[in-house]
């Protein structure tokens, strides 16, 4: 059995069955040992997964078989008991690999020293020595600074002199230093001051080339794309980190200007052959490009080229936010915040043959960054909602609330239940709940559960609820009755129409019947007419609605109660008059509407029904 070392691109392997040839002749400190993992320190395990470049949080079983081998730590890392050289409790694994300068890749070196200046003035302390200057401009000559993303300190072999500069067989790396404000406390820990180098994050492109940092001894576990991974926030920060004195101007309102700048900026479809006819010319001399290499991630294409002089150069069709394409993270957040979804996204875009992200990676993006800031954003906007109806009970103007709930799936098969209550006055969703199937005895108790819960939770925050409107369920009718008596309970008018619809187009399929087919919209129009011209008298609608009987025989002036009433359109002409299909008071049609328009139910629920209150906008922002 052979076991490779941890570190990223390490190509020595431990032989678990036999010892290696020739490793028993050479002396105890040239020989090649291997070492485990220190599971049972917390702090020294973190520094040495931030070495190999792993995620803090990896499970402890997974780390129990990962071991790093000697030519990591330098010669103080070890200590010499009984003839055999162990390591150090306190050892923390060094970042490079001793390899010659030669074996470096020319093309991994910056090809613009000129333009990495700049961005390293923030970065790099300012020095007047001769000797440090030669510091600054090895640095600058080795790092390429171009699209350096979020990174992650790892320690590095320490230097002697400084005037040397280890050798890294890493493009992109750039020098912290890490220093304890307190150097005087001893600590049997390492620490995690020191000097350091920052790299940037591991990136997974789809390429049909290789692309220029590969290697063939990358480890296959590190294949994975972790731009969209993040640290626990759990994590203990680094509080003795000292950052070097920097010229940058930048604020947090400069970021958030280039961040909508970046937003703003226009964008066009454009074809990859109409493209590439701008990489056939050296942009630095003229002469004619030799060598493209196109790699693409989500919607990012980056082309380095190489012209017949020698100039090298590379282009990025977006920029990148700590490695991560923006315009991948623009696709998802526009996808999301439009209420689409990947599906609709994804066909529309292979029709068009638009280069847009995985699924996987919208699926990051999506769960990493804009579910908290849709989070936040909700949170805040309720805290607005919830401040503006306690002003109305200051006021007592009186919050009148609605509420209704939405399955998942239509039937009794529903898993899951979103229980929505909504502000009358500005139409807008205060609260809502999500309840499963398991917290109730059916899928048709959800929402008993959720109107409840989400009543309880506005209470507690202190809102004095006046009126409620919900649909005429019995469970919620006996809720609102035993529960909650000093709340105003109306019926919401846009379930009660909705249900006598139903009602009347059931018994107008029967032959009897058939007269009553051409009435039935202007039956349902009338009884939203009563509610709505009532003026919150129970009385005067219930005198509306039963008018609907005498106009519907051609009746407009009748006496009833020893008084004269009247319908309240104007009159009618006497052509109007004749050629309208009235129903006649002895007909089956008209016995059979009189029992739906007098039943006693629904003249008792009726003087809940009188402010005129519907659900109507809830339900639309629940389709959406």
């Amino acid at each position: 059995m052979v076991r490779k070392c941890a570190f990223p691109g390490c190509p020595n392997r431990e032989k678990l069955t036999s010892k290696r040839k020739g490793a028993l002749t050479l002396p105890q400190n040239e020989r090649l040992t291997f070492h485990r993992f220190p599971s049972n320190d917390r702090e020294r395990l973190n520094l040495w997964l931030l070495a190999v470049q792993r995620d803090v949080n990896l499970p402890i079983n997974s780390v129990k078989h990962m071991k790093l081998c000697s030519e990591h730590f330098s010669p103080d890392d070890f200590k010499s008991v009984q003839q055999k050289r162990l390591l150090k409790s306190t050892a923390v694994p060094n970042l490079f690999i001793q390899t010659n300068k030669e074996s470096k890749d020319p093309s991994q070196l910056s090809q613009d020293p000129q333009s990495a200046g700049p961005m390293l003035t923030g970065l790099l302390p300012q020095v007047t020595d001769q000797s440090e200057n030669t510091v600054t401009e090895e640095i600058l000559s080795a790092v390429n600074l171009a699209g350096v993303p979020q990174s992650t300190p790892v320690k590095p072999n320490r230097i002697n002199s400084s005037t040397q500069v280890p050798d890294s067989p890493f493009p992109s790396t750039l020098l912290l230093v890490l220093s304890s404000p307190e150097k005087s406390i001893q600590c049997s820990k390492p620490s995690t001051s020191g000097t350091y180098y920052a790299l940037p994050a591991i990136k997974s492109y789809q390429s049909n080339e290789q692309t220029y940092a590969e290697s063939e001894n990358i480890n296959e576990d590190l294949s994975l794309d972790v731009s969209m991974l993040s640290l626990d926030p759990t994590t203990e920060k680094d509080l003795s980190f000292v950052p070097l004195s920097s010229t940058s101007t930048s604020t947090p309102t400069t970021e958030e200007e280039e961040a909508n700048c970046r937003f703003k900026d226009k964008k066009w479809i454009v074809n990859e052959s109409s493209l590439m006819e701008l990489f056939t010319r050296c942009h630095h001399c003229g002469a004619s490009v030799t060598e493209t290499k196109k790699t693409t991630c989500g919607s990012l294409l980056r082309v380095a080229w190489e012209c017949s002089n020698g100039h090298q150069g590379k282009w990025n069709s977006c920029d990148e936010i700590r490695g991560m394409p923006a315009n991948n993270l623009l696709v998802a957040a526009c996808t999301l915040f439009t209420g689409a979804t990947y599906v609709d996204i994804d066909d529309w875009a292979s029709l068009l043959n638009l280069q847009i992200p995985k699924k996987t990676t919208f699926y990051a993006i999506q769960s990493s960054y804009l579910i908290p800031v849709v989070d936040v954003m909700y949170k805040e906007q309720q805290e607005k909602l919830l401040e503006g109806l306690r002003t109305q009970n200051i006021l007592q103007k009186g919050v009148h609330l609605s509420g209704d709930g939405r399955n998942d799936s239509p039937g009794f098969s529903a898993k899951y239940c979103t229980y929505s209550i909504m502000d009358g006055s500005t139409n807008q969703v205060v609260h809502y709940e999500l309840v499963q199937v398991t917290e109730a005895a059916s899928s048709v108790g959800m929402e008993p559960i959720g109107f409840k819960r989400g009543l309880n939770s506005l209470l507690e925050m202190g809102i004095d609820i006046d009126v409620m409107t919900t649909d005429r369920s019995p469970s919620i009718r006996k809720i609102m009755r035993v529960d909650y008596p000093q709340i105003h309970h109306e019926f919401d008018i846009w379930h009660v129409v909705k249900g006598f619809f139903k009602k009347l187009l059931s018994v107008s399929k029967k032959k009897e019947n058939v007269d009553l087919q051409p009435w039935i919209k202007s039956i349902c129009n009338h009884l939203w007419y009563a509610c709505a011209s009532c003026n919150g008298d129970p009385e005067v609608l219930t005198e509306k609605w039963k008018s609907l009987l005498h106009h519907i025989c051609g009746e407009h002036r009748w006496e009833e109660n020893g008084r004269q009433q009247t319908c309240a359109h104007d009159d009618l002409t006497h052509d109007q008059q004749r050629r309208k299909r009235w129903l006649r008071k002895e007909s089956t049609a008209f016995r059979t509407l009189s029992t739906l328009v007098l039943h006693p139910n629904l003249l008792k629920d009726m003087r809940q029904m009188a402010l005129f209150k519907h659900t109507g906008k809830l339900m639309l922002k629940q389709m959406v």
